[in-house]
């Protein structure tokens, strides 16, 4: 079965408005036996109690996990079912804020055991963040994506020229929060702090070696949490892209 990239959507919250749960809406309702890819980068460490997509859909797999002060990225997969609908809502087991979420419908990966390599790279203060390389795939037909969780004091990132013929989603926007004049802290002033997770994906039809890398056009630094995931399709397929729609909570 050829591998399709059917709809994608986002959310996220800022400081202000910790929450115990979000709904990420999809522009359609997925279709039995396709995969949802969920990605959350943090700047706090969450703890996600449940993820439920409508109907039985409460089954998602934890896939990938990777936690540092200010950038933590969390992934999760599920093979959809029957009495689906159109909403991703996540239960979290305390209050939290300041994460960013991506929900990607796939048609043609495997149906479990979805992640078939990975690696990641932490950056103190770099604006040419890398996610390293991951060891050789095993598959000819793979979904790569990367993705960029970063932190700043100094503005908000713009991805640019994606190495090694990655996509970038959004056109290199991040979906992001931005707390300008925050008042607060003893001295009454808190710094504007800046946050977001930047996605990039790959179509692949050969084995080999995920990850690549993005320049940040808009601040000379910031700390990036820098993620390469492989993911398998199934025996014989064929990758290909078909439409997107996006949303901001």
């Amino acid at each position: 079965m050829a591998i399709t990239r059917v709809r994608q959507t986002n959310a996220g919250t800022g400081n202000k408005t910790a929450v115990t749960t979000w709904t990420l809406t999809l522009s359609g309702t997925p279709t039995a036996g396709n995969t949802l890819l969920l990605y959350i980068g943090s700047i706090n460490a969450l703890s996600v109690t449940s993820i439920v997509q409508g109907g039985s859909n409460s089954n998602w797999t934890s896939v990938y996990t990777s936690t540092n002060t200010n950038t933590n990225v969390y992934v999760y997969a599920l093979n959809v079912t029957a009495g689906s609908n159109t909403t991703v809502t996540l239960t979290l087991g305390s209050a939290n804020n300041r994460f960013y979420s991506i929900c990607e419908e796939i048609s043609g990966l495997v149906n479990t055991s979805w992640l078939d390599k990975s690696t990641n790279t932490i950056s103190a203060s770099t604006n040419t963040p890398t996610t390293g390389t991951t060891a050789t795939t095993t598959s000819s037909n793979e979904y790569w994506v990367n993705l960029y969780f970063y932190y700043s004091l100094d503005g908000d990132a713009q991805g640019s020229s994606p190495t090694n013929s990655y996509t970038l989603y959004n056109s290199g926007t991040p979906i992001r929060f931005s707390d300008t004049g925050w008042v607060g802290g003893s001295n009454g002033v808190v710094p504007a702090l800046f946050s977001g997770v930047i996605m990039a994906y790959k179509i692949v039809s050969v084995i080999g070696t995920a990850g690549g890398g993005i320049t940040d056009s808009l601040i000379a630094s910031a700390a990036y949490n820098s993620v390469a995931l492989a993911f398998s399709g199934t025996a014989g397929g064929v990758i290909a892209r078909r439409r997107i729609s996006t949303s901001f909570l």
